[in-house]
C-alpha cells in the first residue's frame, strides 16, 4: 500500500511541478501552413545554444535553418516553400528542432502539421538580355 502511494505521489509531482519538467525545446506554428504565405515557426528554448530546425516528411527534408538560439522564444519566418523556393505538395509534414546547448547537451523536439493547399501565386522570370528564349 505504501509503495503504491509513493509511486502515485512521485508521478503527481512530475506532472505538477515545473522544476521537474523536461528542458527540451517546444515548437509552435502560429497558423494554417500554406506555401506562398508567412508561416511563423516559434521554437521555445530553456537554454541557449545552436538550434537546427528542419521541415520534413517521411522521405525528404524540404527546408532547414541553423541559428544561435536564445533562452525564450526564437522566431523563424518561413514562406512555406522548400530550400530552392519550390512549392511543397500538400500533405503531412513534421518540424524538427535539435538544440545543442552551450554545455554540449543535445535536446530534440518535433511537431506534426498539415500543409494545406497553396494559395494562388504568380511566378515569372525576367530576361537578362534583349533576347527572349
Amino acid at each position: 500500500m505504501t509503495r503504491k502511494l509513493l509511486a502515485m505521489l512521485s508521478l503527481l509531482l512530475l506532472f505538477l511541478c515545473p522544476a521537474f519538467a523536461e528542458s527540451a525545446p517546444g515548437i509552435r506554428l502560429e497558423s494554417d501552413v500554406r506555401s506562398f504565405q508567412d508561416n511563423p515557426l516559434i521554437v521555445s528554448c530553456k537554454e541557449s545554444g545552436m538550434l537546427t530546425v528542419t521541415v520534413e516528411d517521411k522521405l525528404n527534408t524540404y527546408r532547414s535553418w541553423t541559428l544561435d538560439a536564445q533562452v525564450g522564444e526564437n522566431h523563424i519566418a518561413w514562406d512555406g516553400l522548400g530550400d530552392h523556393q519550390e512549392p511543397m505538395p500538400q500533405g503531412q509534414y513534421r518540424v524538427c528542432a535539435v538544440l545543442k546547448t552551450d554545455t554540449g547537451e543535445m535536446q530534440e523536439a518535433s511537431a506534426a502539421f498539415e500543409l494545406k493547399r497553396s494559395r494562388q501565386a504568380l511566378r515569372f522570370a525576367l530576361s537578362s538580355s534583349d533576347t527572349l528564349y
